[in-house]
C-alpha cells in the first residue's frame, strides 16, 4: 500500500477521526462499572477485565469499544501534529519564531476563552448546587501551562485538559529536535526514541505519569518527524501484521505496551487508507468527519465539562442503550458549543484587534 504526503483535507479527515475517539472515550469510560484504561499506565490485568465483562454483557460492546480503546484519539493527534509542524517548518513559511508564535496566539487565546466560559458556567452551577464545582489552583496551574509537573494536578479540573500543558511543551521542544534532525538525520530520531522509550519505562509511575508530558511520546513524535521528510511511504503487509500483533501483545506485556502507540499509528493509516480516504468527497461520513476534524480544537476544549448532565442521565438508564443514545446527544450538544465558542473565539479576537489597531492610530497621530 503506497502512500503519498497527506493533504490538507486528509489531515482533516484524521483529526475528525481523532477526536470522535476521544469524545466518545471521554464520555464512556468512566460509566460503571469503570475498568479502567492503559493510558498513562500499564495493568496487565484490564484487558481481560474487559472481556470478562464483556462475556457477561455482549450488548455493551460500542462502549467498551471506546473506553478501552477511544483514547488513542491522543495518539493520531500527537502523529498529526509532529507531521504537520515539520512539513510548515521544512516549508519555511517565515521563521520558527513566527510559526510558534501563531501556534500559541491560536491555542493559548481559544484555551483562555474556553476557561473563561467553563468558570462562567460553574459560577452559575454553585450557585445551585451545594458543593465545590470550581477548583481555582488547578485552574491557575492549567493557565500557567505546568499542571503535568505538579503532583495530582495533571487531569484537573477537566480531564482532556492534560493535553492542553503538553502540546506547548512540545512546540517549545520542537525546535530543538527539528534542527538536530536537519544536522544528523534519522539517526538523531532513532536515539531519541529509545531515549524516550528508556524514560517513559524508568519514570512512568513518577509525577503522576510521564505520559502527562512530551517525554512520553517521543517515539510518537520522531515518527511523525520522519514521515514528514517523506514524500511518499510503503505500508507493507509485514508492517501492518506486525503492528497489530505489538498491539495485542501490549494489553498483556508493558514492553510491548511501550511501543503500543506506534502499532495504534500504523493500523489508524491503515484503516484510513483502506476505509475513509477511498470514499467519494460527498459521502456524508466523509463530510461529517471533515466538519469534527474543522472543530476538533473547540470540541476538544469543550466536551469534558459538557458531558456531566448527559453522563448522569445514562449512569440513571443503567442500559447499553441508554449509554449509546446519551453519548450521541451530548456529542451533538458538544458540538453545537464547540461552534458556538468558536464563533465567539473569533469575535473576541477580531474586536481585540480592532482596539490595538485604535490605539496605534492615537499614537501614530
Amino acid at each position: 500500500m503506497k502512500i503519498s504526503r497527506y493533504t490538507d483535507g486528509q489531515i482533516l479527515l484524521l483529526k475528525g477521526l481523532g477526536i470522535l475517539f476521544i469524545v466518545l472515550h471521554n464520555f464512556f469510560h468512566n460509566i460503571p462499572p469503570v475498568l479502567g484504561e492503559n493510558e498513562f499506565y500499564f495493568n496487565s490485568q484490564l484487558f481481560g477485565n474487559y472481556i470478562y465483562s464483556l462475556q457477561q454483557s455482549p450488548s455493551e460492546i460500542i462502549r467498551y469499544f471506546f473506553s478501552i480503546w477511544g483514547h488513542y484519539g491522543v495518539q493520531i493527534f500527537i502523529f498529526i501534529s509532529a507531521y504537520r509542524l515539520s512539513l510548515a517548518y521544512d516549508a519555511k513559511h517565515g521563521t520558527y519564531k513566527t510559526l510558534i508564535k501563531n501556534r500559541f496566539k491560536t491555542l493559548y487565546v481559544s484555551f483562555v476563552i474556553c476557561v473563561f466560559v467553563y468558570v462562567l458556567l460553574g459560577v452559575l452551577k454553585s450557585a445551585i448546587v451545594d458543593e465545590q464545582v470550581l477548583y481555582w489552583d488547578s485552574i491557575l496551574w492549567k493557565l500557567l501551562l505546568i499542571s503535568n509537573f505538579i503532583p495530582g494536578e495533571a487531569i484537573k479540573p477537566v480531564g482532556p485538559w492534560w493535553f492542553i500543558p503538553f502540546i506547548f511543551q512540545f512546540y517549545l521542544f520542537f525546535p530543538i529536535v527539528h534542527s538536530g534532525v536537519k544536522k544528523f538525520g534519522n539517526p538523531l530520531l532513532i536515539a531519541l526514541s529509545i531515549a524516550g522509550l528508556a524514560l517513559e519505562w524508568s519514570l512512568v509511575d513518577k509525577f503522576d505519569s510521564i505520559n502527562f508530558t512530551f517525554l512520553g511520546h517521543l517515539p510518537l513524535i520522531c515518527c511523525g518527524i520522519w514521515l514528514s521528510k517523506k514524500p511518499s511511504f510503503t505500508l507493507k503487509p509485514w508492517l501492518i501484521l506486525f503492528a497489530v500483533a505489538v498491539f495485542i501483545g501490549g494489553h498483556f506485556s508493558f514492553y510491548l505496551w511501550l511501543v503500543i502507540d506506534l502499532a495504534v499509528i500504523v493500523i489508524a493509516i491503515y484503516f484510513f487508507e483502506l476505509c475513509i480516504n477511498k470514499l467519494p468527497q460527498h459521502f456524508i461520513g466523509v463530510k461529517l468527519l471533515s466538519l469534527f476534524g474543522f472543530i476538533s480544537l473547540h470540541l476538544f476544549l469543550v466536551n469534558g465539562f459538557l458531558r456531566s448532565p448527559f453522563h448522569n442521565v445514562a449512569i440513571g438508564i443503567d442500559h447499553w442503550w441508554g449509554a449509546v443514545i446519551m453519548a450521541i446527544i451530548s456529542l451533538i450538544f458538544s458540538t453545537i458549543f464547540a461552534f458556538a465558542l468558536m464563533y465567539l473565539d473569533k469575535g473576541v479576537r477580531t474586536l481585540f484587534h480592532l482596539i490595538i489597531n485604535k490605539a496605534k492610530d492615537r499614537h501614530s497621530a
